[in-house]
């Protein structure tokens, strides 16, 4: 088959992007099982590869495009897009016989593409905008979020079928949206085996070290991670926290965000202390890291399939995450890492001080974690499932049963 995928940038193995890095995986297991990838990125990239169809120029918009807006949910801006991704995806169907175009579902852009291409797109949620604004601090969406929310359920049922990598938010679809598109698939984002963590090897200080990989944010469980260290701290742990990430700040209820700063500077002195944070890195820094962290920490209050959870099992890493969504259908509790009830400080540290008086066990997890995700989650068994619903798709009639 010949398989075209939208991608916010590219090249994937180097962009700190959870759907492109979803993308680059699922290239390189439909590679290996015969297959070609057409990659359609969405924002301007530097590159030789020659799977990759760039974006013509963006036009400006017309007074008809600003007419037209007022009476529809999508903007010029959305329009003028999805005419570029139509522009860039014909010509990979008339130069590669591109066959099928898989996309996010972000801004409905998909529905537009639909309508305009003649061969079948199929929406992957990776994050819907109706599940982030649940997750604000305020139950507050302004005209435009209802807007999205609306042009993103709209494309659901134009598409020609939708893949979720979890359970969880593909039910949460189901439940919001009505009269989706009948062709629906749970297909995880997969992932490739990271070098192993060396326990024997380990220093003493490593094996007391944690590792947070994530943005200061709500969503992402920040605040927890950093109130759920200090009480580790205060049990009389010897442990070390690196906290990998940007930092966008916590919303207030009074108004303004915490940054990250205040919120270590509010720490006691004996926490602090113990605390790197080491900002935004590269992914191979963050691979480095984790050759010297025994255990890694996923806080956050809601996650679809997270890569920061996949990356540290496929490093063997003893892993203590959130329940909420996604995690609890990776891990096996007590089996593959520990689950704890989200937005728990209280739970986060008691799980880390489980692992760091058990040496054993969380050599144990990691590497039952390890031999799961290359069962699990390697990029060809990943690959092969998402071809067998493309299949479907383009030939119900000769199509294996999902």
């Amino acid at each position: 088959m010949k398989i075209g995928f939208t991608t916010p940038a590219w090249p994937g193995a180097s962009t700190a992007n959870g759907i492109t890095t979803a993308v680059a995986f699922l290239t390189e297991g439909l590679e290996q099982l015969g297959h070609e990838v057409i990659i359609i990125p969405l924002t301007d990239c530097m590159t030789e590869d020659k799977r990759v169809f760039p974006l013509p120029p963006a036009r400006k918009s017309t007074l008809s495009d600003r007419v037209l807006a007022r009476f529809l949910d999508y903007g010029p801006a959305s329009k003028i897009i999805a005419e570029r991704i139509v522009a860039a995806a014909q010509e990979a169907i008339r130069t590669r016989g591109m066959e099928i175009l898989v996309m996010e579902e972000s801004y409905g852009l998909a529905g537009l593409v639909q309508r305009r291409l003649s061969i079948p797109v199929v929406v992957t949620l990776h994050g819907p905008f109706f599940i982030q604004m649940d997750l604000q601090p305020t139950d507050h969406i302004d005209l435009y979020g209802h807007k999205r929310i609306r042009m993103e359920g709209r494309a659901l049922r134009q598409c020609a079928a939708i893949t979720s990598p979890s359970q969880d938010v593909l039910d949460r679809t189901r439940e919001k949206f009505r009269q989706l598109t009948p062709l629906q698939a749970v297909i995880a984002n997969p992932i490739s085996l990271k070098t192993p963590i060396d326990y024997d090897h380990l220093t003493g200080k490593d094996k007391r070290r944690i590792l947070f990989v994530g943005r200061f944010d709500s969503w992402k469980g920040g605040d927890i991670v950093l109130d759920g260290f200090s009480r580790l701290v205060q049990m009389g742990a010897d442990a070390h926290l690196t906290f990998i990430g940007p930092d966008n700040g916590i919303e207030r209820t009074e108004g303004g965000k915490l940054q990250i700063a205040e919120a270590l500077q509010a720490l006691p002195p004996e926490v602090r202390a113990r605390i790197d944070y080491l900002g935004r890195c590269s992914k191979q820094e963050i691979d480095k890291q984790r050759q010297h962290h025994a255990i890694t920490v996923v806080a956050s209050r809601h996650e679809n399939f997270p890569y920061a959870l996949l990356e540290s099992l496929a490093a063997g890493t003893a892993t203590v995450s959130t329940s909420a969504g996604g995690p609890s259908e990776i891990i096996q509790d007590g089996k593959t890492g520990l689950l704890i009830a989200p937005g728990d400080p209280e739970a986060l540290a008691q799980a880390c001080w489980r692992l760091l008086q058990d040496p054993g066990l969380t050599r144990a997890l990691g590497e039952a974690a390890r031999e799961e995700v290359s069962e699990r989650f390697s990029p060809t068994r990943i690959g092969q499932q998402m071809v067998d619903l493309m299949q479907k798709v383009i030939d119900p009639a000769n199509a294996n049963p999902l």
